[in-house]
């Protein structure tokens, strides 16, 4: 019926609105050729993060 239908909606709209914020979430944020640049940033903040730092 329809107060059955209407009781889920909410749930079903925070479901969807979940999923879509993952779909984009898990995309990379360059599109297919650049994605390399990406990659290569992430690999300079991990070698920055995991350097020796000098004294302070």
């Amino acid at each position: 019926t329809f107060d059955s239908v209407q009781s889920q909606t909410d749930l079903v709209w925070r479901y969807d609105r979940y999923a879509l914020i993952r779909e984009y979430f898990d995309r990379p944020p360059l599109f297919p050729p650049f994605i390399i640049l990406t990659h290569v940033a992430e690999l300079i903040k991990l070698i920055l993060r995991h350097s020796p730092k000098a004294d302070r």
